[in-house]
């Protein structure tokens, strides 16, 4: 919808989803 994001923006989004992924659930995806 908004094109390629910017590198600035790849991190905006990042931290999105690991809240509401929750820092558990990403914990396990990194413990695997």
């Amino acid at each position: 919808m908004f094109g390629l994001p910017r590198g600035s923006e790849w991190i905006i989004i990042l931290v999105i989803v690991i809240l509401l992924f929750g820092p558990g659930r990403i914990g396990k995806l990194q413990a695997n």
